[in-house]
C-alpha cells in the first residue's frame, strides 16, 4: 500500500520527471488508498489508517425501484424516454413496462449497474460508508485507467466546487465545472501553471469521449436549494 510518507513524495515530485496524467493518477491513488477511521462509530477504538483495499467490502444491491431500465451494451448509450408514459397507449405503455422492468432483482455488483445507467445518486445516513465507495472506486479505477481500460476518475468535492463557484456566480454551470476541474482540482493534486495545460487536455478529452468517471463526495452537505439546484445543472451539463 502507499504511505502518507509516500504520499508527501509523490507531491513533492517535479512533474517534469514524470507525464501530468500518470502524476495525477499517481496522486489520486496515493490519496484514496488509505481509510481514516477516526470518527466512524463502527471503528471507535481504531486511530490509525488502514489500507483500504484490505477493509473494503464490495457492495451488492437490490433493485425494485419500477423506473430501472435493462442493461445495455458495451459502449452504448443509455436510453432517454422518447415519449411522455402520460400519452402512451394503454396497452403499448404496458408491453413497455413489461419489457424494460423486469421484477426484483438482488446482488447487483457496481459493474452491472454502471451498465445499465450513466448515472448514480447514492443515498446513506452519516457512517454508511458513501464517502468509502467514491473513495473505493476513484482509487480503483484510476488502476483500470493506467492500464488500458475504465474511464478517467474525477473524484470532486461539493462543498470545494461550490466554493469556487461563488467566487465568480456568474459562470453557467458548464464553466463552472471546467473552470473548477481546471483550477482548483487540478492545484489539489499539485498540477500548476505549465502542467495545468496538459492536465486540461486530458480532462477535455475525457470529457468529450464520454470517458470520465464523475464521483461526487459531500453532496449532502449542500443545504441550500438554490446551490443544489446549480449543482445539478453542472452534473448534467
Amino acid at each position: 500500500g502507499t504511505s502518507s510518507a509516500t504520499l508527501v513524495q509523490i507531491l513533492c515530485k517535479p512533474l517534469t520527471a514524470m507525464n501530468t496524467l500518470t502524476a495525477y493518477l499517481n496522486r489520486l491513488q496515493a490519496a484514496q488508498a488509505h481509510l481514516d477511521p477516526r470518527g466512524l462509530l463502527q471503528m471507535p477504538d481504531v486511530q490509525a489508517p488502514l489500507l483500504l483495499e484490505e477493509i473494503y467490502v464490495p457492495l451488492t444491491l437490490a433493485l425494485t425501484d419500477e423506473r430501472r431500465s435493462p442493461p445495455r451494451s458495451e459502449g452504448e448509450s443509455p436510453k432517454t424516454q422518447p415519449e411522455n408514459p402520460a400519452d402512451l397507449d394503454p396497452t403499448k405503455e404496458l408491453l413497455l413496462r413489461e419489457q424494460a422492468m423486469p421484477g426484483e432483482e438482488h446482488g447487483l455488483s457496481l459493474e452491472e449497474l454502471w451498465k445499465r445507467s450513466c448515472s448514480l445518486l447514492i443515498y446513506g445516513g452519516p457512517g454508511s460508508g458513501k464517502t468509502t465507495l467514491v473513495k473505493y472506486l476513484a482509487l480503483t479505477e484510476a488502476r483500470r485507467f493506467q492500464d488500458g481500460g475504465g474511464h478517467l476518475p474525477l473524484l470532486l468535492d461539493a462543498m470545494e466546487f461550490i466554493g469556487a463557484w461563488q467566487k465568480i456566480p456568474a459562470w453557467t454551470p458548464a464553466e463552472a465545472l471546467l473552470n473548477y476541474l481546471y483550477g482548483p482540482y487540478a492545484q489539489r493534486f499539485g498540477i500548476e501553471d505549465e502542467a495545468q495545460e496538459g492536465f486540461i487536455d486530458h480532462i477535455k478529452m475525457a470529457l468529450a469521449g464520454h470517458n470520465a468517471l464523475l464521483l461526487i463526495d459531500g453532496l449532502d452537505q449542500v443545504y441550500d436549494p438554490v446551490w443544489q439546484q446549480y449543482l445539478a445543472q453542472a452534473l448534467e451539463a
